[in-house]
């Protein structure tokens, strides 16, 4: 079912929390975008994704991919992860909209994107190491802080001071996660890795691969 309003904010390039708005629920207006990316690169055109070239390499399927939360999902995975965590787990739930579109990657620039989801992955790990150690770091200095207002007055700029470092830690480890989901994006489709969708995956498509089980067979 197309949507006049809907498909102005998604041709402009808008951020799609302007398009959640126009929806009952974000799942729905996140569905309705996938829907209509899919359309709209259901075929590659002849150029490379990176570099703009004139590309003659088979077709590339990228899948996009949101986690969303809703109410429910927060909910559901709260009282779980109170459940699970007497078994040192955590649980998390959520719900995914997915899609693929399809594009062409010369041989140089898909070598080249190979090699930056290797050091984006591994960036991506040292990362989240850095946010658990910030989130020990701040948790208990902002529960202290709140003890030393009352009960220790001379400790509250030092426990302060560390709280606002662990937070500020928090914050770039934040960014850097953004950082490292737009560099996995080629520019040119940056319209479609509009936040929440990340590019979660490359595969070649299947008429590529029944080429090369018929040459394998010649």
């Amino acid at each position: 079912m197309s949507n006049l309003q809907a498909d102005r904010i998604i041709e402009s390039g808008k951020p799609l929390k302007e398009l959640v708005a126009m929806f009952p629920a974000k799942t729905a207006a996140y569905e309705y975008f996938a829907h209509s990316m899919t359309e709209r690169f259901a075929s590659a055109d002849l150029n490379c994704a990176m570099c703009g070239q004139e590309c003659e390499a088979s077709p590339i399927a990228f899948t996009w991919r949101a986690n969303l939360h809703t109410t429910k999902t927060v909910l559901v995975s709260f009282l779980l992860s109170a459940l699970a965590i007497l078994a040192d787990h955590l649980y998390s739930r959520w719900v995914v909209v997915e899609f693929t579109t399809f594009h062409r990657l010369c041989p140089d620039c898909r070598r080249r994107h190979r090699a930056r989801t290797v050091a984006v992955s591994i960036l991506h790990k040292a990362l989240f190491a850095v946010l658990i150690l910030s989130l020990f770091l701040t948790v208990p200095l902002l529960i202290f802080l709140f003890v030393a207002i009352f009960a220790a007055p001379e400790g509250k700029r030092l426990m302060l001071t560390g709280a606002v470092v662990g937070a500020t830690l928090v914050g770039l480890v934040v960014w850097g996660f953004g950082i490292c989901r737009r560099s996995l994006i080629p520019v040119s489709l940056r319209q479609i890795g509009r936040f929440p969708f990340s590019l979660y995956g490359l595969r070649d498509t299947a008429e590529k691969v029944r080429l090369n089980e018929s040459r394998k067979r010649v």
